[in-house]
């Protein structure tokens, strides 16, 4: 039996908690919250004891593993009172505010030895390991990702400086499986606007880039917080090929050749993020994350870099990005 904590009541905190009330051998202890009222409202659905306090809750439960949903601000802190435990992490993406704060939180969880995964859950769908074996077999020319969405229905991720723009909210998550089936990204060129949403937030309503990666791979990525819900456009990730189309969307990948068009349909039911990292912390396998720190780390750069890049008007390397944070949109009209 692997004992679980949460810290955090938001969406977030209740999507991973249904989750994890689905998994054998897994049990919710602990929820810690802004505020004992609302854990306890969360753990009257979910079960567990209520804390408003992250280093009570610790050691008084001493959990086995705890997922950390809380906004990306701060996190550093809360990292090292869970890893410096022996506690395994789920860091839900992304991972801090800032280059800076996010490869802290990489030391941390490398010196404290402890398995951490970070949640762009998209990689732990069952196919993905079939598109990998595609991607392998020849070059991909060319990766696009979208995201198109509304108004950030959560009121704080309005504010760019808090929730940091379409890019670093969701469109994250095509630009990680990007990289994860590409390597590294070697420069990138981005800009934004706002036209369409002036008035209603203070944040970009669409987000392009541009980028090449080292293996020689061009990736385009982009982005509106303008649309409606529901509008039927759901996210994506094409990587071309000579003759072969690979679109990955949220559940299901489509292979089209010049033969015909294949489709694989996810079977984990929404579940391969949960079960993965359960199963790393179950067999204390660090290699089993679907994906570890050392490998979101650079996700995480590539959408501050973006941001960095609209800001500047420049081209950003990022070999040589190290230095940015969200605290620099504070101030953008």
């Amino acid at each position: 039996m692997i004992t679980y904590a949460i810290v955090g009541t938001g969406r977030m905190a209740t999507h991973h908690a249904g989750k994890l009330s689905q998994l054998e051998d897994a049990q919710l202890i602990g929820v810690c919250g802004t505020s004992i009222d609302k854990a306890a409202v969360f753990t009257d659905k979910f079960g567990g004891t209520p804390f408003a306090d992250l280093e009570v809750m610790l050691e008084q439960l001493k959990p086995d593993a705890v997922y950390l949903t809380t906004p990306a601000r701060g996190r550093a802190a809360q990292v090292r009172a869970i890893a410096s435990r022996g506690i395994h992490l789920y860091i839900e993406k992304p991972i801090e505010a800032s280059v800076e704060e996010a490869m802290e939180i990489v030391d941390l969880v490398k010196q404290a030895g402890v398995v951490a995964t970070v949640g762009y859950h998209w990689r732990s769908m069952d196919f993905v390991k079939k598109a990998a074996e595609l991607v392998s077999e020849k070059p991909v020319s060319m990766a696009v990702g979208r995201f198109y969405w509304t108004l950030p229905q959560v009121e704080w991720i309005r504010e760019r400086h808090l929730g940091g723009g379409q890019m670093f909210d969701q469109t994250a998550h095509m630009i990680d499986l990007a990289i994860h089936f590409l390597g590294d990204v070697d420069h990138l060129f981005a800009s934004y606007t706002q036209v369409a949403t002036k008035g209603e937030m203070n944040n970009w309503d669409a987000y392009s880039i541009t980028s090449t990666f080292k293996s020689g791979a061009v990736g385009n990525f982009y982005s509106t917080y303008a649309l409606f819900p529901k509008s039927g456009e759901e996210p994506f990730l094409d990587l071309i090929q000579k003759n072969r189309l690979l679109r990955i969307t949220n559940g299901r990948l489509t292979i089209k050749t010049p033969d015909g068009e294949e489709v694989f349909i996810s079977q984990d039911e929404g579940m391969g993020a949960a079960l993965d990292f359960h199963k790393a912390v179950l067999e204390k396998a660090p290699e089993l994350c679907p994906c570890p720190l050392q490998d979101a780390i650079r996700s995480h750069k590539f959408t501050l870099a973006a941001s960095s890049s609209a800001l500047s008007g420049q081209v950003v390397k990022l070999d040589d990005f190290n230095h940015f944070g969200l605290d620099q949109l504070r101030s953008v009209e």
